[in-house]
This record gives structure tokens, sequence and C-alpha cells, in this order.
């Protein structure tokens, strides 16, 4: 199984089939997610949500990805009692954008605990941080 949502570089690829139709659209407003539930060997289905960010350039940017957090953050707290969720966060662990979401969502960074990865490569050290992010 492959699906992407074309023009905003979010796809996923499992060997496991769908149990449904992958969802892309979370409404006016915000951009789009890949939420998909698949079916796996033991009977269980598991949701897995992808989105993307933008980067915080302007004041729409950082509005849009703040809707969209919030957005996916709600849908995955009421909606999956369990989820894996992928996501350019364009945003560090320190800050507010990530915190919320780990709030509202009730979900756990699995890199927590495990050093300062980087998840995109800068030219200056200082600005080498993880906004790349896997949630449980």
């Amino acid at each position: 199984f492959v699906e992407q949502v074309q023009e905003f570089g979010i796809g996923i690829v499992s060997k496991f089939p769908p149990a449904s139709s992958p969802r892309t659209s979370l409404g006016l407003g915000v951009r789009p997610a890949m939420i998909a539930a698949f079916a796996l060997p033991d009977g269980q289905t598991l949701p897995i949500v992808a989105f993307d960010a933008l980067p915080p350039f302007g004041p729409d940017e950082v509005e849009q990805s703040w809707l969209t957090t919030r957005r996916l953050a709600t849908l995955v707290r009421f909606d999956f009692p369990s989820a894996v969720v992928l996501t350019d966060l364009n945003a560090t662990p320190f800050s507010r954008f990530y915190r919320v979401f780990v709030k509202e969502a009730s979900v756990r960074d699995v890199f927590w605990g495990r050093g300062m990865a980087r998840t995109w490569d800068m030219t200056r050290w200082w600005m080498r941080f993880q906004i790349d992010h896997v949630f449980v």
C-alpha cells in the first residue's frame, strides 16, 4: 500500500493493507494530513497519522500550523486509543507547538530520552535541532 498527498510531501508506505480509505482532509483552513488505519496480522487496527507543519516564517504560517496541530491533537486524543503520529512539526521539543501537541494529543515522543539527535542538517552547529518527530 502506498498513499500520498501530492502537493504536500506527505505519504505512508505500508506492507499491511489499510482497514479503510485513508483520510486527508481536516477541514477548511488547515493543511492536509494523512490518516490511515491499518489492519495488523493479530486483528488489531493501528492508525497512522502523518502531517507536515509549515515553517514559522510569518504569522499566516504560524496560525495555519497552530490550527492544524490543535485539530490533529484533538482527533488523536479522542478518536484513537492508540496511534502512531509522524510529523515534520518544524518545532523543537522546547517549543510551544511541541508542548501543546504532546499535552493535547496525550502522546509521547519515542525519541525522548535518547539525546538530541538532529533531524535536519544546517551549516551552523547551533541550528541543528530535532524538528521531525514520531509520537505514540
